[in-house]
């Protein structure tokens, strides 16, 4: 499996709260693309950063029916956003059930979704790209498990 959307188990207080808010197993959520990370992280915003062990804490997810052109697209989008902040209000949102806008920063759901988005490929209908959690890229039906 060389690409794929990676959705984490995260074991942390702040992963608990998403966790337990979302009603899911996932916490986190990346994408992987020839043994790269790409992501929005906590203190650090957008970036790349090479597979590690920690990377086994996820659950790998095939998209099915994505060309390579498009895969390449929304790396491409993700390349571009690289350095941009962490979204920590879009993370509170999903404690507090606010709405978002786009707002030039990023937490790892969100940026993972509009990626696909920008590409061509939206992995969900009807919702904007605040709105969906690791959760919700969970239930995408062009999702499937490597496992």
């Amino acid at each position: 499996m060389t690409n794929a959307i990676l959705l984490y188990k995260g074991t942390s207080f702040v992963d608990w709260l998403i966790k337990k808010q979302t009603r899911s197993l996932y916490s986190h959520a990346a994408i992987k693309n020839d043994g790269i990370i790409w992501e929005s992280y906590p203190g650090v915003g957008v970036r790349e950063r090479k597979f590690n062990p920690s990377d086994t804490l996820a659950d790998a997810f095939v998209v099915r029916g994505i060309t390579d052109n498009q895969w390449e697209k929304a790396i491409a989008y993700f390349s571009s956003q690289k350095g941009k902040p962490y979204d920590w209000a879009g993370d509170f949102r999903f404690l507090t059930r606010e709405s978002g806008t786009i707002d030039g920063k990023w937490f790892c759901s969100e940026i993972v979704y509009e990626c696909l988005n920008q590409a061509g490929f939206p992995l969900l209908s009807r919702i904007e790209c605040w709105g969906v959690s690791p959760a919700l890229l969970a239930l995408s039906p062009f999702l499937t498990p490597t496992s």
